[in-house]
């Protein structure tokens, strides 16, 4: 609490001419001085917050503004190089082999095929036969008496085709000659007959090489 302050009074005389007048002594007004600033009091509790005003009345929508133009659109990019193709996966594994079904019944037993016989011509010597291809599939000269000079195929025969000539000479070795269509295959073919002995030589038709592969000689022993 501040100390007391003290004011000081003093008199004045004043002389005035005689006359009857009354002096009152004016009474001095005590100044008062402010003393220092006491401590600031506490804070006192905020009172209650006062109700929301009303909302305010929506102002209008401004008008909507005008769609821009649409830009050009862009020339297409170039397509991109194609990756390379990926690795192949690995082979999985082979399932397990299933059960074996039961057997089918037998059926019934096919007809007997048509017994095919050999087309065979014979002559008994020539020393320039000539073998048909389309009409024989064998060829036989029983009794040759004079030398083969000169022996031919003819016909057109098909890839595969088979072709048999067999020989027997008169009891006299003959020479042969064979056509040049004859190709020996692993083979040498006989220049000469052997003496009352049947002779067999056995083609194959090639076609891929037009020739008549020879691929069997036999002679009766």
């Amino acid at each position: 609490m501040s100390d007391p302050v003290t004011f000081e009074t003093f008199e004045v005389e004043v002389y005035l001419p005689e006359v009857d007048v009354a002096i009152v002594e004016p009474a001095v007004a005590a100044v008062a001085v402010a003393g220092p600033t006491g401590f600031t009091g506490a804070t006192g509790a905020q009172g209650d917050t006062g109700p929301t005003g009303a909302t305010g009345a929506t102002g209008p929508t401004g008008a909507v503004g005008n769609t821009g133009a649409v830009g050009p659109t862009g020339a297409q990019g170039n397509t991109g190089a194609q990756g390379n193709t990926g690795a192949t996966g690995a082979v999985g594994l082979t399932g397990a082999t299933g059960n074996t079904g039961a057997q089918g019944v037998t059926g019934p037993t096919g007809a007997t095929g048509e017994r095919v016989t050999p087309r065979v011509g014979t002559t008994t010597s020539s020393a320039t036969p000539s073998i048909d291809s389309d009409s024989y599939d064998q060829y036989t000269i029983t009794a040759l008496a004079a030398a083969v000079t000169s022996m031919t195929v003819t016909g057109s025969p098909t890839d595969g085709q088979k072709l048999l000539v067999r020989i027997k000479d008169n009891g006299t070795a003959r020479a042969l000659t064979w056509p040049t269509s004859f190709r020996a295959i692993g083979l040498a073919l006989p220049t000469t007959t052997t003496i009352s002995k049947t002779m067999y030589v056995g083609a194959v038709y090639n076609s891929a090489d037009s020739k008549w592969d020879v691929i069997a000689v036999a002679v009766e022993t």
